[in-house]
Formats: C-alpha cells, structure tokens, sequence
C-alpha cells in the first residue's frame, strides 16, 4: 500500500493536490486510467469509473463513540479536579491524562485512514472523509497528474 497524490494543475507553478494514503498498486493503475478517462473523456453521466471505499460503518460509529466516551470522560474528571482536594487533584489529573491519550488513540487512526475517493465519467472527483464531502471539477485543470 502505498500513498498517492493527485495534482491538478492551473498553472505551471500552481497546483491543487488531493492526497490518498492506502492505496494498493492495481488500485494505483485503476486510479490513472480513470484520471484520464475522466479529464480527456467527453462523458457527461454519473458512472462510476474509479472507488476507493471508505472504512466500514461499524469501526467509523466506534471511533465516534469512543471519542464521544473519551470527551464526556476527561469533562467529568476536569470537574471533579476542581472541586477535589489539592491532595486528591494530581491523581484525577494524570487519570485525564491517561484516558485522554488511550481513548483518543483509536479514532484518531481511524480518523487519519478513513478516506474514500470516487472518480466520475463526467470528471468529478468526490472524496469524503470526517470533514465532509468535497467534490472537485478535474476538467478545470490544465492537466492532472498522479504522484
């Protein structure tokens, strides 16, 4: 697995790039030619050329409910350390520091791993992840290349 780049190029010097970890080396053939049928292509539909698809639902949903568990922890700490004892504060806080750093763990790397990319007859390019949807026009560039 290996991670790809996808340049788009306005200009000589400026470039939009789209970057794609995890991506197999057959996928990595996919992915040009539907780059190229997708930019030089005249289609105008919604087919489907290329699909790097996103992690499962259910690992997604845990990561969020660990992540959810984790803030709703580490509040309920922070506020017991403030109404506690100075005898008793140091140990709530490396208790928050701890649950912090194990309960953020597991969705931060499904975080950083959860990308799907979808590239259209009609030279869209769709790439989803935790920060939403983004579509891009491919055939607004001058030319596309992949890293």
């Amino acid at each position: 697995m290996v991670d790809v780049e996808i340049n788009g190029w306005l200009a000589p010097s400026q470039k939009d790039s789209i970057r794609i970890p995890n991506v197999k080396a057959e996928d990595e053939q996919g992915l040009r030619a539907a780059l190229m049928t997708a930019c030089e292509g005249g289609g105008t539909d919604r087919t489907l050329l290329w699909e790097l698809p996103r992690r499962p639902e259910p690992i997604r949903m845990a990561a969020r409910i660990s992540l959810g568990l984790t803030c709703t922890a580490g509040v309920m700490l922070l506020l017991a350390a403030f109404v506690a004892g100075a005898e008793t504060r140091p140990t709530l806080l490396i208790a928050l520091a701890i649950i912090v750093f194990f309960g953020s763990g597991f969705p931060l790397v499904v975080a950083r791993s959860d990308r799907g990319v979808k590239v259209f007859a009609d030279g869209t390019l769709e790439r989803a992840d935790w920060g939403g949807v983004s579509t891009v026009d491919l055939r607004r560039y001058e030319r596309v290349t992949l890293d």
